[in-house]
């Protein structure tokens, strides 16, 4: 091999080695992701004695109707059976819905499947018969404030009601 092939290879290798690292940072966020199921297992493992009955009575404490702590918590069961395999995870009012869910807005979301909380707020406002009365870029702001299960469903609960006979917004 001749020493300018020797000087090619060692260039093209550092090169190589200079785009393809990651920062620290990343490879612990990555890293993260890839044990988050395992991480979700675990959670519902420890909650195995937590019910749905549970679960209403915490938001209906807060004013939540009842049938709609019941679709929040079966949506988000839903999402969690798809994404990470396990199906009845025992979910709380108290639950944060980007730390343990991972639920992401949709201008963020890296995968068309991903567990977006505007797709599953706007599953539960039309479940529950409400209407958004925010343009996208005013509802993606007040997404941004939701933190916790608890939030989502009395966000949604504060939305205007639906008229099932004409449509109106009431």
């Amino acid at each position: 091999m001749t020493p300018l092939a020797i000087v090619q290879i060692a260039v093209v290798g550092t090169c190589l080695f200079i785009m393809f690292r990651r920062p620290k940072e990343s490879r612990a966020a990555s890293r993260a992701w890839v044990n988050h199921p395992k991480r979700v297992r675990k959670i519902g493992l420890e909650r195995t004695g937590d019910s749905e009955a549970q679960f209403v009575g915490e938001l209906q404490a807060l004013g939540v109707d009842a049938e709609l702590a019941r679709r929040t918590r079966r949506a988000i069961q839903d999402l969690v059976a798809l994404h990470y395999g396990f199906k009845q995870f025992p979910v709380r009012a108290s639950d944060p819905l980007r730390a343990l869910y991972l639920f992401s807005l949709e201008l963020y979301v890296d995968y068309p499947d991903d567990p977006g909380l505007e797709t599953i707020a706007l599953y539960l406002a039309d479940a529950s018969k409400r209407r958004m009365v925010w343009d996208a870029s005013e509802r993606e702001l007040r997404l941004t404030q939701l933190e916790t299960v608890s939030d989502l469903a009395r966000w949604v609960q504060a939305l205007p009601r639906v008229d099932d006979a004409d449509g109106v917004t009431s």
